[in-house]
């Protein structure tokens, strides 16, 4: 229930505040305390001229995938923060031509940092890494030849 109203509400909230990424329509597989899971399909929106995913999209993904918890701190919990993502960087390891699932495994990291930035009303930034990987795949139990992507952003945290 819990992913059902988290992802009704970023659907909205894309929509009107980030349209690519609402038409894109991604959706929330997991977020618990320890990770996220941020799925995109693969479809006529999100295809390149070659049949995988548009590197914007997997952007988006991987942008997602770590924001997903700023995101619910904002719109569920009523923290007083706002996010911005100042770089990003990935390596692609093959070509993404089915569904793919953004893994993101430091959820207590951006909750620190989130907390640090509430405490302090200062901005302060974080580097955080994750990885993709064909739908349905256990994160755990991935291998360096199965991931898709792997990719690193700095969030900036300020409280407003």
């Amino acid at each position: 229930m819990k992913n059902f109203k988290l992802n009704a509400i970023l659907q909205i909230a894309t929509l009107l505040k980030i349209p690519l990424l609402g038409f894109m329509k991604p959706r929330v597989i997991e977020l618990t305390e320890l990770r996220s899971i941020v799925r995109v399909k693969l479809n006529y929106v999100t295809r390149n001229h070659l049949g995988s995913m548009y590197f914007g999209a997997l952007a988006m993904g991987a942008e997602l995938s770590i924001g997903v918890k700023v995101f619910e701190k904002i719109q569920i919990q009523k923290a007083p923060v706002n996010f911005i993502f100042k770089d990003f960087d990935c390596r692609f390891h093959r070509r993404a031509q089915t569904d793919i699932d953004f893994c993101f495994l430091n959820i207590k990291g951006v909750e620190a940092l989130i907390a640090e930035a509430a405490q302090s009303g200062q901005r302060v930034e974080g580097r955080f890494e994750g990885f993709a990987v064909e739908k349905g795949k256990d994160p755990a139990r991935i291998s360096e030849e199965e991931k898709i992507m792997s990719y690193g952003l700095t969030l900036s945290v300020k409280k407003i």
